[in-house]
């Protein structure tokens, strides 16, 4: 009898989720309804106060940190909470201080549609059905 381990869809397995996500993650890139967007930045969207430059650092605690770079290239430090849901299919992120995803988001809960050693890929749906999709790697 063969067993395997649930996985993400674009790679990784639920079973090593909590052990590749607490790390150090760099957002690479922003994808829009299915396309990259670009700014001066080069990996953001329209509001580069957010995006630019953003690291996020994942605890196995269920807390973390986050850097970000606003528009006048300032580095904006912020602190956040975290946990998996659904069986570690989701993410809910819950941002405190200068960064607030839910004046951006219509949820913080992100589907995980990758988690392994090397990449962490996040997506997210609004109300009015824009789907944002977020690369992080190391």
């Amino acid at each position: 009898m063969l067993f395997s381990c649930k996985k993400y869809e674009d790679g990784g397995t639920y079973k090593s989720g909590e052990k590749h996500l607490t790390n150090t993650w760099t957002l690479s890139r922003v994808d829009k309804n299915g396309l990259e967007i670009l700014n001066k930045c080069g990996i953001t969207a329209e509001d580069n106060s957010v995006w630019c430059g953003q690291i996020l650092s994942f605890s196995e605690d269920g807390v973390g940190s986050s850097i970000f770079e606003d528009s006048l290239g300032v580095d904006q430090p912020s602190t956040f909470s975290w946990e998996f849901r659904d069986k570690k299919s989701k993410i809910y992120i819950s941002f405190y201080n200068t960064l607030n995803l839910a004046d951006n988001w219509s949820s913080d809960e992100f589907i995980i549609r990758r988690l392994s050693k090397s990449g962490f890929i996040i997506e997210n749906t609004l109300n009015n059905g824009t789907k944002y999709t977020l690369s992080f790697s190391k």
